[in-house]
C-alpha cells in the first residue's frame, strides 16, 4: 500500500520544498524524507534583511508568466505577503558605448527610440523571412529574421540576463519558447504580436491587476519558510550526500556517517551534482555567476527603472545591473537609500567588489563608496539549454530515479514550481 511507502527528496531549494508539497497534498499518509547539504532550506533564495534588504537568489517575478507561483502563494495564504513592483520598474535600459539607452516601452516608442535602427526595412526582412529549422541557436534564428544589429543589441543581452549564456550555442525552442512558437503559429514575430490574442486573464491576487512584476514583502524566504512548515516531512539539514545506491528494491542514500533508505528517490540538486550521484549519461554546461549587492544611504542613481544589461559586443566586465531600490521601494529601510545588485559572470573572487564599483562608477556616474556590499557566489549555478536538450531530457524518462530541477524545462521560479506540480500529479507507486 501507498501509505507504507517512503518517499527521498534530494535538495531542499525550491524544486525540493515543492516537489515535496504536492507529493504531500497527494499522498497524505505517505512518509517523506528531505535531504539538504546545508544547514538551511532554500537553495539560492535566501533574503538579507539589514542593514539592507536585498535577495541573494532571485527577486523578480513578472505577474503574467507566474501562474503556478501565484496559485501555490495563494494556497500557502501568502497574498498579504505580496509586492508589487513600482511603475517606474517598466523602465529599463540597454548600456551601449558606456551610456544608458531606455528601452521602448510602445510601437510610437520604438519609431522614436534611438535603439530602433531602419525599423521598416526590418520589419519587411522579418514578415517575410522564411522558418527555420525545427531548433536553431538564438544567434541563427534572430539573425535570420532580424539581422545582425537586433541580433546583438537585442537578443544577446537577452540571453545573458536570463541564462548568463551564449545565443550562438542556446536553442530558440527551449531558451526562448515564446519567439519560436509565434514563429510556429504565425510565421513571422511581429505579425504574431499583433494577431495573437492577448491574455485577458486578471491575476490571481488582485494588487497584481496593474503590477507588471511582483516580490514579496519581507523576501522570498517568507516562501521557503511557510514551505517547510506546511510539507509535514522528516527534514535532514547538514545531509552531504556522498552516493545513492538503486541497484535493489531499496534506494538507499549514503552521507557522512549516516545512511537513509526509502521505496523511491527524487532528486531535485544542481544538475552537476545529480549527475555525478546517478551516472547520467549525458552532460549539460552551467554557469557560474556573481551577485555583487551595493547599499548607499543616499540617492545615487540618477534615474529611475528596473536596471540595464550589457551586450556582449560592449565587452564590459559585467552582465547587468538592477536597482533594487527603485524596483521595491517598500523594501527600502531609509527613503533616501539605494539598493544595486551587480551581475558578474567569470571574474576572479577578489575582483568582484572593484568591478562592480567601477562599472557603476562608468555607467552610472556612481562614485561614492558604498555603506554595504555583500557577494553572492553561484557556482555552476545556470544549466544552458543548448541544441539536443530536449533530447537529453527523454534520457531520463527511462531511468529508475524521478527528477526535478532547473536544467529540466526552465530556469524562473515559476518553472522549478511547475516541473516539480507536474512530477508530483504523474507520479505513482
Amino acid at each position: 500500500m501507498a501509505d507504507k511507502k517512503h518517499i527521498l527528496i534530494l535538495g531542499g531549494g525550491i524544486s525540493g520544498l515543492s516537489l515535496a508539497y504536492y507529493l504531500r497534498k497527494k499522498f497524505p499518509s505517505v512518509k517523506i524524507t528531505l535531504l539538504e547539504k546545508n544547514n538551511r532550506l532554500g537553495g539560492v533564495i535566501e533574503t538579507i534583511q539589514g542593514p539592507y534588504f536585498f535577495e541573494k537568489g532571485p527577486r523578480t517575478f513578472r505577474t503574467t508568466s507566474s501562474r503556478v507561483l501565484l496559485a501555490l502563494i495563494q494556497e500557502l495564504n501568502l497574498e498579504g505577503e505580496i509586492a508589487p513592483a513600482s511603475r517606474s520598474a517598466t523602465s529599463r535600459y540597454l548600456c551601449l558605448d558606456g551610456a544608458l539607452h531606455a528601452l521602448p516601452k510602445s510601437p510610437i516608442g520604438m519609431l522614436k527610440s534611438p535603439l530602433i535602427q531602419n525599423f521598416w526595412k526590418t520589419f519587411f526582412k522579418e514578415i517575410r523571412a522564411k522558418k527555420g529549422l525545427i531548433d536553431e541557436t538564438v544567434y541563427d534564428f534572430a539573425l535570420r529574421r532580424f539581422g545582425k544589429y537586433y541580433t546583438e543589441t537585442f537578443f544577446d543581452p537577452l540571453i545573458l540576463g536570463i541564462y548568463a549564456g551564449d545565443i550562438k550555442k542556446l536553442s530558440i525552442r527551449m531558451a526562448l519558447p515564446f519567439f519560436k512558437e509565434l514563429e510556429d503559429a504565425f510565421g513571422s514575430i511581429f505579425l504574431g504580436l499583433l494577431k495573437r490574442k492577448k491574455n485577458k486573464e486578471k491575476p490571481l491576487i488582485a494588487c497584481l491587476e496593474k503590477a507588471s512584476l511582483f516580490s514579496m514583502k519581507n523576501g522570498l524566504s517568507t516562501l521557503v519558510n511557510r514551505l517547510q512548515e506546511r510539507i509535514n516531512c522528516e527534514i535532514l539539514t547538514s545531509f552531504d550526500i556522498e552516493k545513492v545506491d538503486t541497484s535493489s528494491d531499496q534506494v538507499v542514500v549514503h552521507g557522512k556517517g549516516l545512511t537513509v533508505e526509502g521505496d523511491v528517490v527524487f532528486s531535485a540538486l544542481p544538475f552537476p551534482v545529480t549527475k555525478k550521484l546517478f551516472s547520467l549519461p549525458f552532460d549539460i554546461d552551467c554557469v557560474s555567476i556573481s551577485c555583487v549587492h551595493l547599499g548607499y544611504r543616499q540617492n545615487v542613481l540618477s534615474k529611475d527603472g528596473f536596471g540595464y544589461l550589457v551586450p556582449s559586443k560592449e565587452r564590459e566586465d559585467i552582465l547587468g545591473c538592477v536597482f533594487d531600490s527603485s524596483i521595491f521601494p517598500s523594501q527600502n529601510q531609509k527613503n533616501s537609500e539605494t539598493r544595486l545588485t551587480v551581475m558578474i559572470k567569470n571574474k576572479d573572487p577578489s575582483a568582484l567588489v572593484e568591478t562592480a564599483k567601477n562599472a557603476l562608477k562608468k555607467h552610472l556616474k556612481v562614485d561614492v563608496e558604498p555603506d554595504f556590499v555583500s557577494i553572492s557566489p553561484y557556482e555552476n549555478f545556470l544549466p544552458q539549454y543548448e541544441l539536443a536538450h530536449e533530447n537529453k531530457m527523454l534520457a531520463l524518462q527511462n531511468r529508475k530515479s524521478y527528477f526535478v530541477g532547473n536544467y529540466l524545462s526552465g530556469v524562473s521560479v515559476n518553472d522549478c514550481i511547475k516541473t516539480s506540480k507536474k512530477m508530483a500529479e504523474q507520479f505513482c507507486f
